[in-house]
């Protein structure tokens, strides 16, 4: 699966793209991963819209949190 990320609403402009990879497991510590994305830089105040795709049919995703710094 994947992580898109939108400007502003669901339609918006797309800026970063997250590829999910599977780690095996389903609520097992063990198997937490990191992901590491840059964004561009955008002046002002917007929205940001995650949306998340997946191929699969069924819940792909466990996100514990995300951080955004600058």
């Amino acid at each position: 699966g994947a992580i898109e990320w939108h400007l502003d609403s669901v339609n918006g402009p797309l800026i970063m793209t997250m590829d999910v990879k599977d780690t095996g497991g389903w609520n097992t510590g063990d198997s937490w991963t990191m992901t590491h994305g840059t964004m561009p830089s955008t002046p002002g105040i917007r929205n940001l819209v995650l949306v998340f795709t997946s191929p699969q049919p069924h819940d792909f995703l466990n996100l514990q949190w995300i951080e955004c710094a600058s």
